[in-house]
């Protein structure tokens, strides 16, 4: 018999039967790694690296193709860059977003300088005497006091209103009369009907509260309330204004008639309650309390120093010599809403019950939702 032998270099042969060494003519299957190609030559198993691998057996992994230190780096750069740009994007947008929160000003006072100018000085000065909290007096938005000389009107009073917390629109008969000829193709539009349907689009955003005074009128030295008849809103044009072109001015009114406050005479002004209830209706819907509808502004205000110019208020109306008589009685014909319902859903005019978070559809479509 003939004896057997191991074939040598990593070799094996076809088959049974081999006698001779020469028959080693086949590499060993799993030799070469990687995928090499394998070849004997001289009995001896010769493998043929692919790229990026070296070595008898193609095993080790070639110098030339381990990453540099500057490929790792590259290659770690693009995720972290991409991670930087996604936090400086987020940071920037919260920044943004607090930013067009900031509060300024606690009320907004509007109205129709033609009409109501000397009562909304009267109403000013009075409520700034007041505290939102301890060493914080109520700081109001006039533009006879906030509009410095030289500055753009309209795009100051729409900033100030932005940032305010309260929007306290003095609205009478002669303040509202001009909103019934508005149009579209008007060359200027009015800024008191602005005012409105900024303040209505912020209060949906839930970025103000509204708090209307409707102002009486004086017949005879004597005060009217508040006519039933400015209510019907029929009479304004049921058309966008030049300001708004998707909701119609009709409606627009509509939803600021929706919202209830308090019925004010101009020749008496604010009376002491009517003040405790504008500031109880600040502190819990707008400020900082435990209702469920307050819109926590305590936490978005900036207490920016700015030039204020002086109210005169001695050129108030003759009317306003008033005994004290009529005052008492004005307070007790006068319709307030209690100090308890100021945080609360108000109640409609019309006798239903709604708030500006649900606006009322109209034929110019979501006017709360719609851009200015």
């Amino acid at each position: 018999t003939t004896a057997c032998s191991r074939c040598t270099g990593q070799t094996t042969t076809p088959g049974l039967g081999s006698t001779t060494p020469l028959n080693c003519s086949r590499c060993e299957p799993t030799y070469c790694k990687h995928g090499a190609a394998c070849t004997v030559q001289d009995g001896v198993a010769v493998c043929t690296c692919p790229a990026g691998y070296s070595g008898a057996d193609c095993s080790e992994l070639s110098s030339s193709s381990a990453p540099s230190t500057t490929d790792t780096l590259l290659a770690w750069s693009i995720p972290v860059s991409i991670l930087l740009a996604m936090i400086a994007g987020i940071l920037i947008f919260v920044a943004v977003r607090r930013w067009k929160k900031r509060k300024t000003f606690h009320v907004f006072i509007s109205y129709r300088v033609q009409a109501d100018r000397d009562l909304a000085r009267r109403v000013c000065n009075s409520l700034q005497q007041l505290f939102v909290e301890a060493d914080m007096p109520v700081k109001c938005f006039l533009d006879a006091q906030d509009i410095a000389e030289g500055r753009d009107w309209e795009s100051t009073f729409l900033t100030a209103l932005h940032r305010s917390c309260v929007f306290l629109p003095l609205v009478s008969a002669a303040a509202i009369r001009p909103i019934e000829d508005v149009s579209i193709f008007d060359e200027q539009a009015d800024n008191l009907l602005l005012e409105y349907e900024t303040a209505l689009h912020l209060s949906h955003k839930k970025r103000i509260a509204i708090f209307p005074l409707l102002v009486g009128t004086v017949e005879n030295d004597k005060y009217v309330p508040f006519a039933k008849s400015n209510f019907d809103v029929r009479r304004f044009p049921n058309g966008p204004s030049r300001t708004l072109h998707k909701c119609a001015v009709r409606e627009t009114m509509r939803r600021l008639f929706r919202v209830q406050g308090l019925f004010v005479d101009p020749i008496v002004g604010l009376t002491d309650r009517e003040r405790d209830v504008i500031l109880e209706f600040l502190r819990t819907k707008a400020w900082d309390s435990k209702a469920p509808d307050c819109l926590h502004f305590k936490k978005h205000w900036q207490n920016e120093v700015v030039a204020r110019k002086t109210l005169d208020t001695s050129k108030a109306p003759a009317s306003t010599s008033t005994s004290v008589s009529a005052s008492t009685a004005r307070t007790s014909r006068t319709t307030t809403i209690s100090v308890a319902l100021a945080s609360k859903v108000v109640t409609a005019v019309g006798g239903t019950t709604g708030s500006l978070e649900q606006p009322l559809l109209g034929p110019g479509g979501d006017c709360a939702d719609t851009e200015l």
